[in-house]
């Protein structure tokens, strides 16, 4: 029976974690709840090798996804590459809570 309930916790939490991510991708820059100005980091891009913003470096993976911001263009987000971060972009960036030094995800917000 305790097998089962833990099972069952584990595919609730799982479930809504990944509706968060699946859904990550529509919310803009600063808006993200629970996320945007309690675990993320919100400013300019200071160099993009190392990935620097606000004073702190993250490491990008190949797991780190980017997302494209396009808000102020009136266009649909999108997922975008590494090569769409470039220096003196505005973004939002949310470290892995396991791994701070490491991006989890990357907005950047699309003005061009």
């Amino acid at each position: 029976m305790t097998a089962l309930l833990l099972a069952l916790l584990t595919i609730v939490v799982s479930t809504n974690a990944w509706a968060q991510a699946a859904t990550e991708v529509h919310i803009p820059i600063g808006r993200s709840p629970g996320v945007s100005g309690v675990t993320s980091v919100i400013g300019t891009v200071e160099s993009v090798d190392p990935f620097t913003v606000a004073g702190r470096t993250f490491e990008l993976t190949d797991r780190t996804i980017v997302y494209l911001d396009r808000n102020k263009l009136q266009r649909t987000n999108s997922v975008g590459v590494f090569g769409s971060i470039e220096l003196g972009d505005f973004v939002e960036v949310r470290p892995l809570s396991r791994q701070p030094s490491v991006a989890d995800w990357v907005k950047v917000e699309v003005t061009r």
